[in-house]
């Protein structure tokens, strides 16, 4: 049941006054006492009554009687004021008795006031006014202090970021909170492009078009259907696809220009109400936000240049040194991880000083810039990196390529080189300007560095060099030595026959071809015997062949068998350990052994 006093529309600012009495004749005679104050008034006739009506109508204040059947007066204040949602609501007790412990249980339950029947109609509606407003003031003041404690949390998460787009959620996410309102979006005005959404609470509205032009005055404004002459079709349209009926526009402004607009979305009595001085503070922290993000977008971007500029080499035009060395030892710990091939061509200019004497130092750097640019123009994957080592001599990185496609690339430079026809009369065996290039192919074994890479290079471009230069000479021998196997140790073992040594190899790789599916049928039946005798076996072999490291973990796994007791997964690791190095030995074999077939090919072996 709920009455109107007087004339008075019920809205949120008419207060709603709870009446709770168990007598009828009671509430009349209260509700004839007040009916000169401006109110709206709900009743209740028992406690468990005034607990429902309380918590559904949420009052601005409760008129209680004291002694009630059931539960009386103070239950009904104590349950009210332990449920949050109406703890706060005055609650003034109506009593018939002077009974001073009455009294002062009722405050200590959270009354706010007492009022002894029979009633004084001035001083019934002055105490109603006067707790009326001290909740009126109460709840300004807990409005207040949660707007104040949002906007530090928003001015905070703003300046947290120098991510523009950061920036912008978290303001729209806390302007949102602050004005209790429907939707909130960002409208951007870029200088050639057209409007867009750049951040909104509504996911589905992200990065749409926004088809509003710009204000011809740079003002907070609200655009609403109650005043469809001022709406433009442009407004109307937009209107329908947000399903609003108003919306609010508050323009961010930059360096006395409009860089966007702050849109909020909710019913126009919503947005009436609303006190926007409050968008003040916010869209000026907003504005230096982004200014600051701008500001390190740029820094960023003049940094981004000057790394560039930093790893070019600034007459050639492509990577120096020291991006050289970066890029490498990223690939090679990646390719080292991933267990992938890697190849190294490192490329001389031949006679480049006799060259320099001849046609002097500008027209040299002419001939560097020509070779840089055939370098970058024969390689055709992004991941080729090519570079200027020093002086006249160059380097290029070639992840996931075996020795075969470098020397495919290789011989594709020579020959793009040659297309260029430079002249190099001072050249001691061509009239014209030639290439020295070694080349090495690893797969990066554990423990080694990107340095034993350049090294095997750099010794393969010197041996071109001796051969007489303008030739290629591959480092996979000189490979197989850095990977796994003591080639030289091989050789001893037979003499330095070659022929005899390639033949060791091949019973090496035959003898040992199912070691690890041999060992692990001996673990799983629990022959002991059997796997020692396959460790041993492997043992000699490795001995045989020069395959250091190999020989060294068989003798660790022999070790680990004689031990009583042994930990199976200590056990397990050295046989992991055994069993990469044994493929880590066959790929030194096959590079070692498939050299040899490019020097037919015009390729000198670095043996």
């Amino acid at each position: 049941m709920e009455s109107r006093c007087n004339s008075f529309s019920p809205n949120s600012n008419t207060p709603l006054l709870l009446l709770v009495d168990d007598i009828p004749e009671n509430l009349k005679v209260l509700r004839g006492k007040i009916s000169a104050f401006p109110c709206r008034l709900t009743f209740a006739m028992n406690g468990i009554q005034a607990l429902e009506r309380a918590k559904e109508s949420l009052p601005d204040l409760i008129l209680l009687d004291l002694m009630m059947p059931g539960m009386n007066g103070l239950e009904v204040c104590q349950k009210l004021k332990e449920d949050p949602s109406t703890a706060d609501i005055p609650i003034i007790f109506l009593t018939a008795s002077n009974d001073v412990s009455n009294l002062k249980q009722a405050f200590t339950v959270g009354a706010s006031d007492y009022v002894t029947k029979p009633f004084r109609v001035e001083e019934l509606i002055a105490r109603i006014t006067n707790h009326l407003e001290l909740a009126k003031l109460r709840r300004q003041a807990q409005i207040k202090a949660q707007q104040e404690s949002i906007l530090r949390e928003l001015v905070t998460e703003i300046h947290a970021s120098l991510q523009l787009q950061q920036i912008l959620a978290t303001t729209v996410k806390n302007v949102r909170k602050l004005l209790g309102v429907d939707r909130i979006v960002i409208a951007r005005y870029p200088s050639r492009k057209s409007p867009s959404i750049v951040a909104s609470t509504d996911e589905s509205l992200q990065n749409v078009y926004y088809p509003i032009s710009p204000p011809s005055q740079l003002i907070p404004h609200i655009c609403s259907t109650t005043q469809p002459e001022n709406l433009t079709s442009s407004d109307r349209d937009w209107f329908q696809h947000c399903h609003i009926e108003s919306e609010y526009r508050f323009p961010i402004v930059q360096d006395s220009k409009l860089w966007g607009m702050l849109l909020i979305h909710s019913s126009e009595l919503k947005l009436n109400e609303i006190d926007f001085d409050l968008l003040d503070p916010v869209i000026s922290q907003l504005i230096i936000a982004i200014q600051q993000s701008n500001l390190h977008y740029s820094l960023q971007l003049a940094n981004a240049e000057l790394t560039q500029l930093s790893n070019l080499d600034g007459l050639t035009k492509i990577a120096n040194r020291r991006a050289l060395d970066n890029y490498l030892d990223r690939e090679y710990r990646r390719l080292q991880r991933d267990q992938q091939i890697i190849s190294v061509i490192m490329i001389d200019i031949d006679h480049f000083k006799l060259y320099n004497d001849t046609y002097g130092h500008p027209q040299g750097d002419v001939c560097l810039i020509s070779v840089a640019q055939v370098l970058r123009q024969s390689v055709s994957r992004s991941t080729d990196f090519v570079a200027r080592y020093g002086g006249e001599e160059f380097a290029i990185i070639l992840p996931n390529t075996d020795a075969p496609g470098a020397i495919h690339l290789a011989h594709q430079i020579q020959k793009n080189l040659a297309n260029l026809n430079l002249e190099h009369t001072a050249h001691l065996s061509s009239s014209r300007v030639t290439l020295s290039i070694g080349i090495a192919s690893m797969l990066p074994a554990v423990g080694s560095s990107s340095h034993d890479i350049i090294l095997a290079a750099d010794a393969a471009l010197f041996q071109a060099k001796e051969q007489g230069r303008n030739c290629i000479c591959c480092a996979n021998a000189e490979m197989a030595q850095l990977l796994a196997l003591n080639i030289e140790a091989g050789l001893e073992r037979c003499d330095h026959d070659m022929s005899l040594y390639h033949e060791l190899l091949d019973v090496f790789l035959q003898a040992h071809a199912k070691f690890e599916a041999h060992v692990q049928v001996a673990l799983k039946t629990g022959d002991r015997d059997h796997f020692f005798y396959l460790v041993n076996i492997l043992r000699g072999g490795a001995n045989n062949i020069g395959a250091k490291t190999l020989e060294h973990l068989t003798i660790t796994v022999e070790r680990q068998l004689d031990v009583q007791g042994i930990d199976p997964e200590n056990l397990e690791i050295h046989i992991a350990n055994l069993t990469a190095e044994l493929e880590r030995v066959r790929y030194a074999i096959h590079a070692f052994k498939n050299s040899v077939v490019h020097l037919n090919d015009h390729v000198q072996l670095l043996s």
